[in-house]
């Protein structure tokens, strides 16, 4: 359902990619704590997968959309992605530190009734960790490789 939003936003079937293209390596990032930490999966892991999923399809929305808007100006494809990445940083990484802020004090929380919270709150810290990386290197770099593949094959990617 948000990929084809996203595809009648920009026009674009590709484009949408890569916004969920952060979604696996956000959820990768929970797997991983979960396995570092030897804790099984459960349903509340898998929540704070989805609800770091959507904070990190919207750092990319943010992010690409930006790109977007700067790519019709003279500028090269490189400095307009150095660009998007130094002027959107702020707004992205305040929106994953204020998340961290909020829900890390609850991985040390020692009461039994609160204990059940644990794995949603590692899956949707690590998770945003591991996001906001892939906001800020993976798609911008998958956005030149695209951009670069449309220019070579004459395809357009973006309206």
């Amino acid at each position: 359902m948000i990929y084809a939003l996203i595809a009648v936003t920009f026009r674009s079937y590709l484009q949408p990619l890569l916004f969920m293209l952060a979604v696996p390596v956000a959820w990768t990032g929970a797997v991983l704590i979960h396995w570092a930490l030897d804790l099984t999966l459960s349903f509340q892991s898998l929540v704070g997968m989805v609800a770091a999923s959507g904070v990190v399809v919207n750092d990319s929305v943010v992010l690409l959309d930006f790109i977007r808007k700067r790519r019709e100006t003279n500028l090269t494809l490189g400095d307009v992605i150095i660009e998007a990445c130094a002027d959107r940083f702020r707004p992205i990484s305040l929106v994953a530190m204020t998340m961290l802020s909020r829900f890390f004090p609850m991985l040390f929380v020692t009461s039994e009734q609160a204990n059940f919270l644990v794995p949603m709150t590692l899956s949707l810290t690590f998770g945003l960790v591991f996001g906001l990386a892939a906001t800020l290197i993976l798609i911008p770099a998958c956005y030149a490789v695209l951009e670069d593949f449309a220019r070579l094959t004459g395809t357009i990617t973006s309206s």
